[in-house]
């Protein structure tokens, strides 16, 4: 998703924990910025669903093509570009799952079939997944609306004065590219990377705790020969 600025609603620094609502008219705003090269909508949102007894979660994001938009990086199986009624889901979700190509999923009061795998967009708690604008667009309930727009920079003009033209209007912040995917690295790395360790510490604890229990049988169990090698002398 090329862009030189995320467009965020006014303290939205991420597409997580700070979710951002802001209407479409916002795009006639930037197309009049002096500089501003296109902009383009982005919508996505975490959804959970029930699937052979469990829960799931996924990130649905609007496969616009019209603009294009929120394609999966890589298809690796299956259509590579959702029909209406249809949806993409990572490979890994897939097959953790037991999902296949061609099963019927609900996903927000909808029913969706899977079209395909995509690659690269699982996140431990949740994986991205891709539906078409239509459906996206009842999954997400955002009439009206978009949670963010891509923003790209003409040739020959300053990214910084029109980011600066862009947050001339109080309700819209402009973030690089680079540092929106920093802010979002930041949460899977603040909200996973502690568990992690917290699991490696505990199977280093129970790893040592068992080589100690062995250590220990098994010199219980020799002690009788000791003590009889030693009387021997």
């Amino acid at each position: 998703m090329p862009a030189d600025y995320w467009i965020t609603q006014t303290g939205a620094t991420d597409m997580f924990h700070t979710p951002a609502v802001l209407p479409l008219t916002v795009r006639d705003f930037l197309t009049g910025v002096p500089g501003v090269a296109s902009p383009k909508p982005f919508s996505g949102r975490r959804v959970a669903f029930t699937h052979n007894g469990k829960d799931i979660n996924l990130y649905v994001i609007d496969d616009d093509t019209e603009n294009n938009v929120g394609a999966p990086a890589r298809v690796v199986e299956g259509k590579a570009v959702p029909d209406k009624g249809e949806i993409i889901i990572d490979r890994v979700v897939a097959r953790s799952e037991n999902i296949r190509i061609g099963d019927i999923i609900p996903v927000a009061g909808r029913t969706l079939k899977v079209a395909g795998y995509s690659e690269g967009g699982y996140i431990l708690s949740f994986s991205f997944a891709f539906a078409t604008k239509e459906d996206a667009e009842g999954i997400l309930q955002l009439p009206g609306a978009t949670n963010f727009f891509h923003v790209t920079v003409k040739d020959g003009t300053a990214a910084g004065e029109v980011a600066s033209r862009i947050e001339a209007d109080p309700a819209v912040d402009a973030i690089t590219q680079d540092r929106f995917v920093e802010n979002n690295t930041n949460i899977v790395r603040d909200t996973f990377l502690p568990i992690i360790l917290v699991l490696l510490f505990i199977g280093i604890a129970v790893g040592m705790t068992v080589i100690d229990l062995t250590i220990f049988t098994s010199t219980i169990e020799k002690a009788r020969e000791y003590g009889v090698l030693k009387a021997i002398g």
